[in-house]
């Protein structure tokens, strides 16, 4: 069966949306101050009345305002558990890693994959990572998974654990071979990431066509087949890390929430000389049952940096043998995606520094 390509632009409803408010944007007349301004505090003024905006009343009987009441207190709630925190980071972008001969995403994703290895209560781990692919190319194409996590990905992870908490002094020992071999590993793990990437756009990926025989099981009422009730595909499934990029010109930061109770949402831009991330998370939450990774922290966690004394147990038993922490001092010891940027920066954009 051959694919069907629509010749239309790939243009996103949001993107076409965003442009047209830019392009006919109306101003009210009002000073904003950044970070102070809401439509909510405003009185309606002649401005507005000249728009035609006017209050639409609304009768509520009983019933309606006990169910208004409980789903605003459902919304406080969830509102109120769910932590957000954003990183502009603008010592690299698209533009160093391309002169460098990365890919942009792919030495973003490596980045997320360390910076969950650092936050974690015991690195070196690799959970299942969802990152959004557009297949708009393909009539009533949508979207497929990115399997971010990848071998090539764990094996670039796990040796960076060790270099990255290396002393500076430490660092400059290291020999030629180990800055070539973490080279190396990281360059294998974006050019995989670049691999499946294409292949998800093109097409080629698994996870909706997967999701489209369950569904199909679903609705014509047979039994679900064994391979979704399988210890593999739970795992998969179960995306701890749930990752989108979005290239718009009219957007600052976006966001999601976390797709798991114990795991991250992530939204980032790339642009030619910065990144900007937002991050979501639901601190403290409880890993469901036969799920994999542990409960996640605050979302400040997970972008900035905390100081522990590494030679308290437990604290991260994957580094036991490492002869740099055997020493009782006290080591700045990255919690995250600020410091997985900053040694990326060190060891594979030096131009930029």
């Amino acid at each position: 069966m051959f694919a069907q390509f629509a010749v239309v632009p790939l243009l996103s409803s949001a993107s076409m949306l965003f442009a047209f408010l830019n392009a006919h944007r109306l101003d009210a007349g009002v000073e904003i101050e950044e970070g102070t301004f809401s439509l909510l505090d405003q009185p309606v003024g002649e401005s507005e009345r000249d728009l035609g905006v006017v209050a639409l009343p609304f009768s509520l009987d009983d019933e309606t305002k006990t169910l208004v009441e409980v789903a605003d207190r459902e919304f406080s709630e969830l509102n109120e558990s769910l932590s957000l925190a954003t990183l502009t980071y603008t010592t690299w972008g698209a533009a160093d890693t391309k002169a460098a001969g990365y890919s942009p995403d792919g030495a973003a994703q490596q980045c997320l994959q360390l910076a969950y290895a650092l936050c974690n209560a015991h690195p070196g781990e690799t959970v299942a990572t969802y990152e959004s692919a557009s297949t708009q190319a393909f009539r009533g194409g949508r979207t497929e998974t990115i399997r971010s996590a990848t071998a090539e990905s764990a094996d670039f992870v796990k040796f960076a654990l060790h270099a990255i908490v290396k002393t500076g002094e430490e660092r400059k020992a290291s020999t030629l071979q180990e800055k070539e071999e973490l080279r190396q590993k990281f360059k294998a793990a974006c050019e995989q990431h670049a691999a499946v990437a294409g292949a998800a756009a093109s097409g080629k990926g698994f996870d909706r066509h997967l999701y489209a025989l369950k569904v199909i099981a679903e609705e014509e009422e047979k039994p679900t087949p064994a391979l979704f009730a399988s210890r593999g595909y739970q795992l998969l499934a179960n995306n701890v890390l749930s990752t989108s990029t979005v290239s718009n010109p009219y957007t600052d930061q976006t966001s999601f929430g976390p797709v798991v109770t114990h795991g991250y949402g992530v939204m980032y831009h790339i642009d030619p000389s910065e990144l900007r991330f937002c991050v979501t998370s639901y601190p403290g939450s409880a890993v469901p049952e036969g799920a994999w990774g542990k409960p996640s922290g605050t979302a400040r966690e997970f972008i900035k940096v905390r100081i522990f004394a590494v030679d308290s147990p437990p604290f991260f038993p994957f580094f036991a043998s490492a002869s740099n922490l055997c020493q009782p001092t006290i080591h700045v010891l990255p919690q995250a995606l600020e410091r997985a940027m900053d040694f990326c920066a060190e060891e594979f954009f030096p131009v930029v520094l």
